[in-house]
């Protein structure tokens, strides 16, 4: 099948993460992890990972704004793509299966509706919306078209991520108890989403205020499970990790290290080895963010082709949305506030 791609939003996004992944997507250069691991752990992590070869892709039209008429005319050049500079124009002469949003949020709503309303199914960047009135739209029209509306937050897609749902899912870390989240400042969106892929529904949220500098005020979660959650972030160095996540069950505590980083078990059996190593990437591993980008749009697209839901929707857009209405809320009431 072949699945014809259209990129709104011509910058740096655009030009080393979403661009190329649709490209190595299409050349199957992507290949899965090498990383030694436990016996099993890699069997069970490749049937989690997305496809890595789509030969079907083709990178069809690229959009961008006058203002900044260069970029688009780079990337259509690099890419063998057709350069537009108007949405409603690209959108009415070609044929798009695909339109993959990578504008600045503050167009995100107005691109995404117009795609769905073209008939396109959509992949919407991070942050999702500007407000959730913005998100609320943004998946209706994507109701009443009956297009697919992906959000694209990538993190989900990263090996060690992906092993511990699985983990979790599969109850091997027992019931929940404590989720927390520490890291860079610029991942606090995505980390927001991984407190609530990992842990479930969020049925309360407590921001609480803090004086100090650079410093996301820590906030505190209540899951429907009766687990608890903690997430902050600061503006430190790129050098440093840019996550650090713990998630602690009735069986046993993991960690998570980076990004693309380590994933270990500490077992709550004394029968059982005190650490457990289940993910350690190599060093060109460790330095291949884009693994994230490519697993995420494959996923998508596989969903396009297979006429399923895609694994990450647009209801996870809104729902970070209202989770971080919430928080700003939390900090005005000094108190608790339930997100939906």
């Amino acid at each position: 099948m072949k699945l014809k791609i259209a990129i709104v939003g011509c910058g740096a996004n655009a030009k080393y993460a979403h661009a190329p992944a649709w490209i190595d997507l299409k050349t199957g250069r992507w290949e899965a992890p090498v990383t030694t691991a436990p016996k099993g752990v890699m069997e069970d992590l490749k049937c989690l990972l997305p496809p890595s070869y789509i030969p079907g892709i083709s990178l069809e039209a690229v959009c961008g704004t006058r203002r900044r008429p260069e970029r688009p005319k780079d990337l259509g050049r690099r890419y063998n793509a057709r350069v537009y500079f108007d949405l409603d124009e690209m959108l009415k002469k070609e044929d798009i299966d695909i339109l993959d949003v990578v504008t600045n949020p503050e167009a995100h709503c107005e691109c995404v509706v117009k795609g769905l309303e073209a008939g396109c199914h959509v992949y919407c960047e991070t942050p999702f919306a500007m407000t959730v009135e913005e998100a609320k739209l943004m998946v209706k029209t994507a109701e009443k078209t009956g297009m697919l509306l992906g959000y694209g937050e990538n993190y989900r897609f990263s090996p060690h991520h992906l092993y511990l749902k699985y983990l979790i899912d599969k109850g091997e870390l027992g019931e929940p108890s404590i989720i927390s989240s520490f890291g860079h400042a610029a991942t606090f969106h995505h980390r927001t989403d991984l407190m609530r892929y990992f842990g479930g529904e969020i049925i309360s949220v407590y921001a609480e205020p803090t004086n100090a500098k650079n410093t996301i005020p820590p906030v505190i979660m209540k899951y429907e499970s009766g687990a608890v959650g903690v997430i902050t972030g600061v503006g430190m160095s790129w050098q440093h990790p840019m996550e650090r996540i713990d998630y602690v069950g009735s069986k046993g505590r993991v960690t998570v290290d980076g990004i693309v980083g380590e994933l270990t078990y500490y077992p709550n059996n004394t029968g059982l080895e005190r650490k457990i190593i289940l993910w350690k990437p190599t060093v060109f591993e460790q330095q291949d963010f884009g693994a994230a980008f490519r697993g995420a749009l494959a996923a998508f697209a596989d969903s396009v082709i297979k006429g399923v839901e895609p694994p990450v929707t647009g209801i996870d857009g809104l729902r970070y949305m209202q989770l971080r209405a919430a928080m700003e809320k939390s900090l005005e009431k000094k108190g608790p506030v339930k997100p939906y």
